[in-house]
């Protein structure tokens, strides 16, 4: 490949991720295109057909005619083609070598995507707070960043660069995070430290494209808020938990689970405050039921299990409740002769057996 130009290269080298993320070796490939025969057994076939072979390999890849043709100016073998002139100056031979070019391909060093400077994310600290609650929602919905990017990225030579049109980062940012808050300030931020391609006119400061992958990348190295000390509820705490205790057990409900679902199965044991309250209320609540809980007695129980940073205007309170803490408290603080039938009954055993 020593004669292409130094774009055609930077072509190749985008063919070579490609080839990677799609786990394909481009001599198989291209074997099963060159079918059989004595040329075939000596790694040579039509250049039409490696024309052909090449768009279906690589389809939906942004594979330009320019360089298919000085690969196969560079891998040329055989008779000139006489529709491309008398000359080989155009690619114009019958046949291209196309082993040698597939072993020339697979030595070619992948390129990395451009790297942004995720130090500027930490020196932003109310960025890098918010940058964490997000982080805290990926882990309560199971969300792979990674992933969920690529299915807005679409495919093309972009795409495997790990690069996205600004306007989509936006849109896909918002479909995952729907119902989470997320300040227009939070993206505009992200955009910048994140861009590349060319500058937009119309944000000064940030180009027109984002480098989703390495967004992503970045957002999984965040980590999640820490825990804070061990709950130490009040007595007045303990009685309203130990009803709590006797009221689910009577009407057979599994708190641990009924959370868990309420969250999406969710494997995290923290959640935001407002949540926990509102998935309280939903798990004991009913419109026949007669169980009540303080409002203030409630928020006695959040600042007792909270975690995370404290609420801007209420600093009694933090932002996050350790609910799974919070459950288990209220299962062991006495018997629940009820719930181990239940549970025994489930794995046909007894319930002393567990």
């Amino acid at each position: 490949m020593e004669n292409m130009t130094d774009s055609q290269y930077a072509e190749i080298g985008i063919l070579r991720k490609a080839a990677q993320n799609k786990k394909l070796d481009l001599s198989d490939a291209l074997s099963e295109f060159a079918g059989t025969g004595i040329d075939a057994n000596k790694g040579i076939m039509q250049k039409y057909s490696f024309r052909s072979a090449m768009g279906t390999i690589f389809q939906g890849i942004d594979l330009s005619r320019s360089l298919l043709l000085a690969i196969c100016q560079a891998y040329g073998t055989g008779d000139l083609d006489p529709g491309m002139g008398q000359s080989g100056d155009d690619g114009g031979f019958l046949h291209v070598r196309f082993k040698q070019f597939a072993n020339d391909f697979d030595a070619v060093p992948i390129p990395e995507a451009p790297m942004s400077d995720f130090e500027e994310v930490k020196a932003d600290p109310q960025m890098y707070k918010e940058m964490q609650a997000l982080r805290l929602a990926a882990e309560q919905r199971i969300l792979d960043l990674t992933d969920a990017f690529e299915e807005y990225a679409g495919t093309g030579r972009d795409a495997n660069l790990g690069v996205m049109p600004k306007n989509r980062f936006r849109a896909a940012v918002g479909t995952m995070f729907q119902g989470i808050k997320l300040r227009a300030r939070l993206l505009d931020k992200i955009c910048m430290v994140y861009a590349t391609g060319d500058p937009d006119p119309r944000e000064p400061g940030t180009g027109q494209k984002v480098l989703w992958k390495q967004f992503a990348f970045d957002f999984d190295c965040i980590p999640l808020p820490s825990r804070s000390e061990k709950p130490d509820p009040t007595p007045q705490i303990i009685e309203a938990m130990r009803q709590m205790n006797i009221y689910v057990d009577r009407n057979g409900i599994d708190l641990e689970k009924d959370f868990e679902a309420y969250m999406g199965n969710a494997r995290n044991d923290m959640m935001p405050i407002y949540q926990f309250q509102r998935a309280l209320g939903v798990i004991l609540g009913s419109a026949s039921s007669l169980y009540q809980l303080d409002d203030r007695l409630l928020e006695d129980m959040c600042a007792a299990y909270g975690a995370g940073e404290p609420l801007p205007h209420r600093p009694k309170y933090r932002e996050l409740v350790q609910w799974r803490e919070f459950v288990r408290d209220v299962n062991q603080i006495q018997m629940q002769p009820y719930l181990e039938k239940m549970k025994g009954e489930v794995v046909g055993l007894p319930a002393h057996q567990h």
